[in-house]
């Protein structure tokens, strides 16, 4: 053995990176997606998809998968991060622990920690805001699993700065936990749906958004889970669990995590931009389409190409969006989605 070289902390190679967001939206700002995409890596095996938006396989919702053979804490790793130009900014645990890069690029202790930080948004006011070009430190969960038709190393991450999907996440994982530590032998479901989250959307006002969620599933029942993990711990050698300080996939040259470059879906104030609404479901899209193409108007104006979501910022349910588009176009003479000649 080599002290500092052969002792190392064992690494699980990260071979892909999947995301639920690009940067598609108006204006090329980042949108949320209902799908899973791939941002790194090779393409997702076929066995793993369970279930895709189009049926083909192209945007899938449901992943076969097993955690990865790391300890719970590891298997989702979270903290709170905020980035300036793209690039880590600083990190920290929400508590004590914070680290800040300073002028030369080197990442130091922040004094008080996350608790004491002006920058953590769960320490003010509902609707604190830093002063002028400073960065905010979001929440922020990458969840490490292995699909269905992959090595038992060959792990694929997964990055969410929703704190629902977060605590969907980790309130799963701890209750597999309290069954056993040989958690990798559960054979898992990772969904991504679309769910109404209520949101702020300024004076004092909040609005019920569509927004995609992760959580895990599993078919089988508590019995079955704990025969499956004692069989597991008795019957076969177990991998050692390593350390979570998973290599990049390919392409990227720096070896640690933290240094890749933002996610513009969780931290678009790094790329100064705005994350778009995005409604529940495909009818309010059809509607506007038929309302554009039939010239309908609503106070007298044409009805024009994203009128959906300009309606969703302003904080308009989507009953209310609905129903003005459907008037409109029964007005203009022409049918809904789904109906005959008006």
């Amino acid at each position: 053995m080599i002290y500092g070289l052969t002792d190392a902390p064992a690494t699980l190679p990260r071979v892909r990176k999947l995301a639920i967001g690009d940067r598609n939206g108006r204006n090329g700002a980042p949108q949320k997606l209902d799908h899973f995409r791939l941002t790194d890596g090779p393409a997702i095996p076929s066995a793993a998809i369970v279930k895709s938006r189009d049926g083909a396989g192209q945007r899938p919702i449901s992943l076969a998968c097993t955690l990865a053979p790391l300890d719970p804490e590891q298997i989702l790793s979270t903290k709170m991060r905020s980035y300036r130009a793209s690039m880590l900014w600083c990190h920290g645990d929400n508590g004590p622990n914070a680290e800040r890069r300073d002028p030369a690029g080197k990442f130091r202790p922040v004094q008080g920690g996350c608790v004491g930080c002006e920058h953590n948004p769960n320490h003010h006011e509902p609707g604190w805001r830093p002063s002028r070009g400073a960065p905010v430190c979001k929440a922020n969960g990458r969840l490490y699993v292995i699909l269905e038709g992959e090595g038992a190393t060959e792990a694929t991450m997964i990055s969410t700065g929703s704190k629902w999907s977060i605590v969907n996440l980790s309130g799963f994982i701890r209750r597999l936990a309290g069954l056993g530590p040989q958690l990798w032998t559960i054979p898992l479901e990772l969904r991504v749906t679309m769910q109404k989250i209520s949101t702020p959307r300024g004076g004092g006002q909040r609005a019920r958004t569509a927004l995609p969620i992760l959580s895990l599933h599993t078919s089988e029942t508590v019995p079955q889970l704990m025969e499956r993990v004692e069989a597991a711990a008795h019957g076969r050698v177990l991998p050692e669990p390593v350390e979570a300080k998973l290599l990049p996939g390919p392409g990227v040259s720096d070896e640690s995590v933290d240094a890749e470059p933002a996610d513009p879906l969780l931290y678009p104030e790094a790329f100064d931009v705005e994350v778009e609404p995005v409604p529940s479901d495909d009818y309010l899209a059809a509607l506007e389409a038929v309302a554009v193409q039939a010239h309908a108007e609503i106070g007298g104006r044409y009805i024009r190409p994203g009128f959906v979501v300009h309606c969703l910022k302003r904080g308009k349910a989507e009953d209310e969006i609905r129903g003005r588009l459907e008037t409109a176009i029964h007005a203009a003479g022409a049918a809904l989605p789904g109906e005959g000649p008006a």
